[in-house]
């Protein structure tokens, strides 16, 4: 008889980095809370089955830093990493700095799948995915019946913030349309917002999760930044489907952030 386990998953997001490790954003040293979080997990999740990267990787659109990002994940973790670009991200440099297959957007590892979906569109701040990518989801989905993990960048749902939900998903309503048609979806993730939330739509569970580095702070009409931590997600899932998740907070001495930055 096979083998059934819980799965350990960690879903970290919005790193920002730079090659330059001394550079900040927000008045935060991006690479130092980074590594940081990379830290807490290691103490915490001795055993990991997977890591989910949800964009928003490299603030400078530079080669080195896609790299760099690489290498320290190679590192620090043996278990399998793999990325999905945000709206800040370079995906011809993330693809011509990946050595170690890091995108592979449908896989499925124990007895769980994944669907990690590009919602990221080239100049701009709002997400879409494309057409070709929902066709690849519906396929796999078809043949596959796994319980599911779908993740993207971008929000698919309002966060009540009216700056920020100018940038969701655009083809929202069609993608999550498509989603529910598959009855052993159970998650959806995402990154992008800064902030953690999580709300049950339709028997699946939809969460966002917090930056490594800054945090937005949640219900606001105007670009706001919150002084909660820097964080990850973690997910313990289940073979019949059910699962267990929660999101952790890093723990910095000398935090600092620009409380008076309007935008980035």
């Amino acid at each position: 008889m096979a083998e059934h386990k819980t799965l350990k998953v960690i879903q970290i997001t919005d790193t920002h980095l730079f090659q330059d490790e001394v550079c900040s954003l927000q008045g935060m040293n991006t690479f130092s809370s980074f590594s940081i979080a990379l830290n807490k997990i290691k103490e915490d999740h001795p055993q990991i089955d997977l890591i989910i990267v949800t964009g928003d990787i490299a603030q400078d659109h530079n080669i080195h830093t896609y790299r760099k990002f690489i290498e320290v994940m190679c590192q620090n973790f043996d278990c399998p990493v793999h990325w999905i670009p945000g709206n800040h991200d370079s995906l011809p440099a993330m693809r011509d700095a990946d050595t170690q297959n890091f995108e592979n957007p449908l896989f499925d590892i124990g007895d769980w799948q994944f669907v990690m979906l590009n919602s990221g569109v080239y100049g701009k701040v709002h997400g879409f995915v494309e057409q070709q990518s929902i066709d690849n989801m519906n396929n796999y989905l078809e043949d596959n019946k796994k319980p599911t993990l779908i993740c993207f960048h971008h929000h698919p749902i309002l966060m009540d913030s009216a700056w920020i939900d100018t940038q969701q998903i655009r083809n929202s309503d069609y993608l999550l349309e498509q989603i529910h048609n598959h009855e052993h979806v159970k998650i959806i993730t995402w990154g992008h917002v800064h902030q953690e939330s999580q709300k049950l739509i339709n028997g699946i569970e939809y969460m966002s999760t917090p930056s490594t580095c800054f945090q937005f702070k949640p219900k606001q009409d105007q670009y706001q930044l919150d002084n909660r931590l820097p964080g990850f997600r973690w997910f313990e899932l289940n073979e019949d489907g059910t699962f267990t998740t929660g999101v952790s907070r890093v723990d910095m001495q000398n935090y600092q952030i620009d409380e008076s930055s309007t935008g980035y």
